[in-house]
């Protein structure tokens, strides 16, 4: 086992540290205090007991998060953790990050306006507290993400600023500028900027790109990616084939 295996399995170990204490600070209260008042008669102050121990589960990973490195914008091999640490650092954040989420609390937290604009603070994502973000979106790297004041967010969209290319981890940022609209289903990627006003109809990727203040995106209109981004990967594809003609006619010979 080398050492890159070895620091991998230290940071999964912590990682799974953080969910087990992230899952003793929300149930475990939760169910003490909620018994205790029950059996005093308090019933009636129930109803404030999730959003108290939403505000404790909120701290924690205000806390944690404040105590790591941040995540910085870059080009990191996966394959030499000894030159750089980055990729360390990003491990623990998406683990940290899929902890909060896998104690199934966020789930009420994202009902909450309020309770959501404190849990992305937490987590470093520069987001304004008037942003409208539907219940089943996903933040994939809150430290790289900056929502200015009145964007929307439709469903099941994906934001998320790391990509991986074969032994390459890329960090960049997201920014959403203000009264913007994301639709449904849509993917934004690392190293994009949409434009204030601007419109992303459904089903849109954006990568790598920028999208123009006040511009508009037709449905599907960018659905395998910025016309930038699916022009290098047709020339990638097209080197690809023609080193392939090429080897079947060197057989022939």
């Amino acid at each position: 086992m080398n050492e890159e295996t070895k620091k991998l399995i230290l940071t999964e170990m912590i990682s799974h540290l953080f969910l087990v204490v992230a899952f003793s600070i929300t149930w475990v209260p939760f169910v003490f205090f909620g018994t205790k008042l029950w059996s005093a008669g308090l019933w009636y102050l129930l109803s404030l007991l999730p959003f108290a121990v939403s505000l404790i589960y909120i701290s924690y990973f205000a806390l944690v998060v404040r105590a790591m490195p941040k995540l910085k914008p870059g080009r990191y091999r996966l394959k030499n953790l000894k030159r750089s640490k980055m990729p360390v650092i990003w491990f623990i954040h998406i683990n940290l990050n899929r902890a909060g989420l896998a104690v199934l609390w966020v789930n009420f937290i994202k009902a909450s306006k309020l309770l959501t604009f404190l849990y992305y603070r937490a987590f470093g994502a520069d987001i304004a507290y008037n942003v409208n973000l539907s219940y089943d979106h996903v933040i994939a790297d809150p430290g790289l993400v900056e929502i200015q004041e009145n964007v929307v967010i439709g469903g099941r969209c994906y934001l998320g600023g790391h990509t991986i290319v074969k032994d390459m981890l890329v960090l960049a940022p997201i920014v959403i500028k203000q009264d913007a609209l994301v639709s449904m289903n849509c993917v934004i990627g690392p190293n994009t900027l949409i434009g204030k006003s601007a419109i992303v109809g459904f089903g849109n990727i954006l990568n790598n790109c920028e999208l123009e203040d006040d511009a508009q995106l037709m449905q599907f209109e960018w659905n395998k990616g910025s016309p930038s981004a699916q022009s290098r990967f047709d020339k990638r594809m097209n080197k690809r084939d023609e080193r392939i003609v090429k080897d079947e006619v060197l057989k022939h010979w």
